[in-house]
């Protein structure tokens, strides 16, 4: 991790999964003229601009990417991988998102980036909305790094390796969702999820 360079607020998308259910890697899928991944990397665009933009878990074209350290524990390797390397520093803020929600939205992104840049607020580690596992907004701090470090020790049973976990291990503020369809914070697991997402969905 470099501590020297400037502090950043920096748009990550989770792109290592293997897509076991949907047969056929989700990052890839067709939308909107795109495909999930270059959609995902452009929502986060719109709210940290695209050369603040990291991929975990995919090298993808000339885009910056982090490859997972440690292999197949999930999202939580992915996130350690990041936050372990020399793109980011303590202090800097990171919004984090699945390149598997195509319903989420740049005001849905932005309201977890201005709660995070609130100078008011400086004191929070991060911000979610309530029941929702992702996207999330935070800082890098010592306690992050130590637990999401710890989170991918061996010992660790599996049930605690979840990104829900770390989020209650950290204790992050919650931001009320009444106003926002549940399919802003749809995953796309199968085909036929994906499916039902197109139909429900076609004003996108």
């Amino acid at each position: 991790m470099d501590s020297n360079i400037k502090n950043r607020f920096l748009g990550v998308v989770l792109a290592g999964g293997l897509s076991s259910r949907m047969g056929v890697d989700k990052k890839f899928i067709a939308y909107k003229g795109k495909n999930l991944l270059e959609h995902a990397i452009d929502l986060l665009a719109s709210v940290v601009g695209g050369e603040n933009v990291l991929i975990s878990g995919f090298t993808y074209r000339d885009k910056p990417a982090v490859s997972d350290l440690i292999k197949n524990i999930g999202p939580i390797g992915g996130l350690a991988s990041v936050i372990q390397s020399d793109n980011v520093s303590i202090d800097d803020k990171l919004l984090l998102i699945p390149v598997d929600m195509p319903g989420l939205t740049v005001g849905i992104l932005k309201n977890l980036y201005f709660y995070m840049e609130n100078s008011t607020l400086r004191e929070a580690i991060g911000v979610q909305y309530h029941g929702r596992e992702l996207p999330v907004a935070f800082r890098i701090t010592d306690s992050v790094y130590e637990t999401v470090s710890e989170m991918c020790l061996e010992q660790t049973p599996i049930r605690d390796r979840s990104l829900r976990n770390l989020w209650k291990l950290l204790n992050f503020h919650m931001l009320p969702n009444s106003t926002a369809n549940d399919a802003f914070f749809k995953n796309i697991n199968t085909q036929s999820e994906w499916q039902n997402f197109l139909r429900d969905n076609d004003e996108y």
